[in-house]
């Protein structure tokens, strides 16, 4: 009797599937969708990096732009803080993850005035290629290449992780000898890093989109693109910039990318800008930036 199997790629691809329909309780209370692998159900308490001091500030009726959406943990945290009185225009370029970030949205705050895009944000509009990697859709990118050394990342993983991160951490891993945890997590990074699906995607910018729905302001721009965040922060034409109150991003330290992002907020007049590493980053080229201004811009002043 000959037995048929199903190809390897298809059988992982179904249990990715019901991984993704397998509905996560957010330890805010919240149920979505669309987080398959370990590695992203905790992207949550990565996004708790935006709230923290210096970071957004809720409030009914802001303004917020999320670009780098993913399945929407930001964007719905602020719909919660804010009771769903927030206009939130979240940008998320791969069409399945879009997909759940639409039906996060929908189905948890539907009365919200969302605008979702299957788009990427850039320095230019067109298309582009996007570079999904749907054993960790949070690091895909416009960038080809992951710009943070995987075993710059593998270290900062096996160092102690702070309390609010630990519950998080299976307790059979945490008693793990050293030398198997660093080869469960490599052959995890290889995975994640090497399953790579090439998406042609549109491109925007903050100016069009600013245009396109007549915004007079945002107050909080959220930036986690994984290495394009120099793209879109030049994708603002200069008078553009007096209307962002605040922003928050992730920032990859290529090039000296970090010293020319803050240059280039200083000239913007954000006076207020604060940079820090945590867990599990530290050693790593990953930064989480954050921007305000003590001065209100010259049009507010006029007012």
């Amino acid at each position: 009797m000959t037995i048929l199997r199903e190809p390897r790629a298809t059988l992982r691809e179904r249990w990715m599937q019901r991984a993704r329909e397998t509905p996560l309780v957010l330890s805010n209370g919240l149920m979505v969708h669309g987080a398959a692998t370990r590695l992203e159900r905790r992207f949550e308490h990565f996004i708790g990096d935006y709230f923290g001091p210096g970071g957004v500030e809720t409030r009914p009726g802001m303004t917020v732009f999320d670009v780098g959406a993913n399945i929407g943990m930001f964007s719905l945290e602020v719909l919660r803080r804010c009771g769903g009185e927030a206009c939130i225009f979240a940008f998320e370029p791969a069409p399945d993850t879009f997909s759940y970030l639409e039906r996060n949205l929908r189905e948890l705050f539907p009365y919200a005035p969302v605008v979702a895009a299957c788009t990427a944000v850039a320095d230019r509009p067109g298309m582009a290629t996007f570079y999904h990697r749907p054993w960790a859709s949070g690091t895909s990118s416009l960038q080809r290449k992951y710009p943070t050394a995987a075993d710059s990342l593998l270290e900062a993983s096996l160092r102690e992780p702070p309390d609010e991160y630990r519950s998080q951490i299976p307790g059979w891993f945490q008693h793990l000898p050293r030398r198997v945890a660093k080869a469960i997590l490599r052959q995890g990074f290889r995975l994640a890093g090497n399953d790579v699906v090439p998406i042609q995607c549109a491109v925007t910018t903050v100016s069009d989109v600013l245009r396109e729905h007549d915004i007079e302001r945002i107050d909080y721009l959220k930036i986690d693109v994984e290495g394009a965040e120099l793209d879109v922060l030049r994708g603002i034409v200069p008078d553009d910039w007096e209307r962002i109150a605040r922003l928050g991003m992730e920032v990859h330290d290529v090039d000296g990318r970090l010293r020319t992002i803050r240059k280039m907020l200083a000239f913007a007049g954000f006076d207020d800008v604060d940079v820090e590493q945590g867990w599990p980053f530290e050693g790593t080229n990953v930064y989480m930036l954050h921007a305000r201004r003590t001065i209100p811009p010259a049009e507010e002043l006029r007012r």
